[in-house]
């Protein structure tokens, strides 16, 4: 099973490149799935900072801002079934590669693009849960762990955040696992599948700082 990715500190932190001579050279959003996704959230990350004074640029970005960019690699995720966690690792991967390059040519142009291609990391209506309990609770369960597996590059930034999380995954721990036995799926093997499933699933409800909210007022 792949182990799921940290965001680098790089990227997380990463200022708007300098364009080259001749000024910042046209885009255009790759079509390969992992490039595309890739692109999409250094795109998430440069828009995040524009504005920003630079004491706040060597600082990790806000934790809605961080899952957004991580939203990214967990709908390229679900491009094809079954969810995979190797093409979330490798967007995850190639972000940082391609930071400079993407934010040294006219980023701003591939806003509109990555909202086409992925509606549900610029949705804004309200997240709702599955009405299953056992498919909500595992959504909320594994997004908040994927979320604080990701993130944990970045030291105590969102030490409060991940407080609430991981009581609310204490609490569903076992309900879940009493769920999961009740539908036949006592094996290690067998529950790693339901649960990647799952996040994929998550990651198409919506934002995942917005689908966190839902969790928590449903079970924090």
């Amino acid at each position: 099973m792949t182990t799921m990715p940290r965001l680098p500190l790089t990227l997380a932190t990463m200022a708007l490149a300098l364009p080259g001579c001749g000024g910042p050279k046209t885009l255009a959003l790759p079509t390969d799935p992992v490039e595309q996704a890739a692109t999409c959230g250094v795109v998430a990350a440069a828009e995040a900072r524009v504005g920003q004074p630079p004491a706040e640029i060597a600082k990790p970005l806000p934790l809605p801002a961080q899952g957004h960019i991580l939203h990214y690699a967990l709908l390229a995720g679900t491009a094809a079934e079954p969810f995979s966690r190797d093409r979330v690792a490798a967007v995850v991967a190639r972000m940082p590669q391609i930071g400079d390059q993407v934010t040294k040519g006219k980023w701003q142009t591939l806003v509109p693009a990555c909202a086409a291609a992925y509606p549900q990391a610029v949705q804004t209506a309200p997240v709702t849960l599955p009405a299953n309990p056992l498919d909500a609770q595992l959504s909320c369960y594994t997004l908040a762990a994927f979320l604080d597996k990701a993130l944990s590059a970045q030291g105590n930034s969102y030490v409060a955040e991940f407080a609430r999380y991981d009581a609310m995954r204490r609490n569903l721990d076992q309900r879940i696992g009493a769920k999961l036995a009740a539908k036949g799926k006592s094996s290690a093997e067998s529950q790693a599948d339901e649960r990647s499933e799952r996040l994929g699933a998550a990651a198409k409800l919506g934002p995942p700082a917005k689908v966190m909210d839902a969790c928590l007022a449903q079970y924090g």
